[in-house]
C-alpha cells in the first residue's frame, strides 16, 4: 500500500520537497496546501486530494507545521473531509515558538483539537524544547536534527511500529498521543 502525505502549511512543505522527498522519493505520493498557493489564489480541492488517495487506497500521514494562516485555514477542512470519507491517519506537527506569540500558539492549538479528533496517533514536536536537546547546537543543527526525525517518524508509520518504539524510545522531543478506541498517551 503506498503512502500519501497531505503536507499543510509553508514550513511542512518545505521539509517535503527537500528532507522527505530526497528519503522516500516516488514511493510515496505528495499533496501540499501552502501559504504561495493562498497568494497565488489557487484553488485547493481538498475533495480531489481525497478522491485520489481513496482511488489508490493509500495510508495517510498528515504533516503540519502549525500557527500559521494556511494550517488555520486548511487544517479544519482536511480532517472534515477524511472523517466525512471515514479516513484514518497519522499525523506528524509542530507547534510554534513561544516568542512567536500568543495568536499563533492559539491557532496552533486548535488545529491540534481538530486533529486529535479524528487520527490515529499525532507526534507532536514542541518547537520550544527543539534547543533543550543539544544546548551546544546551532539552530541549523536543531532543524536538522528534527527533519531526521520526522524521517525516523514517517518510517516507523510506514512500518506499523510507531506505538512500540515510542514505548522505548526517548529520542523525540514530542508527545505521542495514540487514539485507538480511546486515548492512549505516551
Amino acid at each position: 500500500m503506498k503512502t500519501a502525505i497531505i503536507a499543510i502549511g509553508t514550513g511542512a512543505s518545505n521539509i517535503t520537497e527537500s528532507v522527505i522527498f530526497d528519503r522516500f522519493g516516488f514511493d510515496l505520493s505528495y499533496f501540499q496546501i501552502n501559504r504561495m498557493m493562498l497568494i497565488n489564489k489557487e484553488k485547493i480541492s481538498i475533495d480531489s486530494i481525497v478522491k485520489q488517495i481513496r482511488k489508490n487506497d493509500q495510508k495517510i500521514i498528515l504533516f503540519s507545521t502549525l500557527g500559521g494562516i494556511c494550517c488555520n485555514t486548511y487544517i479544519s477542512q482536511v480532517t472534515k473531509v477524511l472523517m466525512k470519507n471515514k479516513l484514518k491517519y497519522d499525523a506528524i506537527v509542530t507547534t510554534p515558538f513561544l516568542w512567536e506569540g500568543e495568536q499563533k500558539r492559539t491557532l496552533a492549538l486548535n488545529s491540534l483539537n481538530n486533529i486529535v479528533e479524528s487520527c490515529n496517533s499525532i507526534s507532536i514536536f514542541n518547537n520550544e524544547n527543539l534547543l533543550n536537546y543539544n544546548p551546544e547546537a546551532t539552530v541549523m543543527e536543531a532543524y536538522n536534527w528534527m527533519d531526521e526525525q520526522i524521517v525516523k517518524l514517517i518510517e516507523l508509520i510506514l512500518g506499523n511500529k510507531l506505538e512500540e518504539s515510542s514505548q522505548s524510545n526517548t529520542d523525540f522531543p514530542l508527545i505521542l498521543i495514540h487514539n485507538l478506541n480511546g486515548m492512549k498517551f505516551i
